[in-house]
């Protein structure tokens, strides 16, 4: 009930709504696909912080997803997930969300970073990547 609530106020463009934060094991792939689906045409939603959940990487593609249909997102904290798979994330950030300055991937078992940290690192797209903040462990 308290997700389906919040889920409605994504889906109803509420401008009071700017963040959205789970920090518990209750996030999950259903959560994230149900979340990106409210996010379309959404434009106030701004900060994702999905800390310490059970998101794979099918939730995390739906989240991306998410992010290349919604380019108002400045904030994605994914910490502590079960993120293994980067490469959806890579497309996104080139062709489709410009405004993305914070991104926090820490504490998932990812272990193809490199190719995320060359990404980031080159920025010389037309239009430039603005990350400030790529918080990566390598969990290698």
């Amino acid at each position: 009930p308290y997700a389906a609530l919040y889920l409605d106020h994504v889906r109803a463009n509420a401008p009071a709504l700017t963040k959205l934060e789970y920090n518990a094991r209750h996030f999950d792939n259903r959560h994230a696909a149900q979340l990106a689906e409210a996010m379309e045409g959404n434009c106030y939603l701004t900060q994702l912080i999905f800390q310490n959940g059970r998101l794979t990487d099918q939730g995390f593609a739906s989240l991306v997803g998410a992010l290349t249909t919604n380019p108002h997102v400045t904030h994605l904290d994914l910490s502590n997930n079960q993120i293994s798979d980067l490469h959806p994330l890579l497309p996104c950030l080139r062709y489709h969300n410009h405004t993305l300055v914070s991104l926090d991937l820490s504490g998932n078992p990812a272990t193809d970073l490199g190719e995320l940290h060359r990404h980031c690192a080159l920025n010389q797209e037309p239009t430039p990547l603005k990350i400030g903040l790529v918080q990566l462990e390598d969990n290698a």
